[in-house]
């Protein structure tokens, strides 16, 4: 049970910073920390979703996969993806931070 900071540049447009609760490996809350808003879980990704997208890139392969570490935990800390260069508007950014273990509700 951990939460961090996601954010993700696209082609759909900058979303805000989302503060994502992840429960059992599934995404349980997701809130937009500009707003205080809770909005769609699916715009919440696990950290386990984002190896799987980096490994996903790389099987394809991609047109550019480039991923930075957090040293000292071992989680993406940024990915920057763009799957094709003839294909316009497939590029997409992720920025994580802040990955800590919180409490689950009881």
């Amino acid at each position: 049970t951990s939460a961090f900071m996601l954010q993700r540049v696209w082609f759909g447009g900058t979303v805000h910073p989302l503060y994502v609760a992840v429960v059992n490996h599934t995404v349980a809350a997701v809130l937009d920390f500009e707003t205080f808003e809770g909005v769609d879980r699916e715009l919440g990704e696990t950290i386990e979703d984002l190896f799987t997208f980096v490994q996903g890139a790389i099987e394809r392969p991609a047109q550019l996969i480039r991923v930075e570490y957090d040293a000292a935990k071992g989680f993406p800390s940024e990915i920057d993806y763009d799957g094709a260069a003839q294909t316009p508007d497939d590029e997409i950014f992720f920025r994580v931070s802040d990955v800590h273990p919180i409490a689950p509700r009881t």
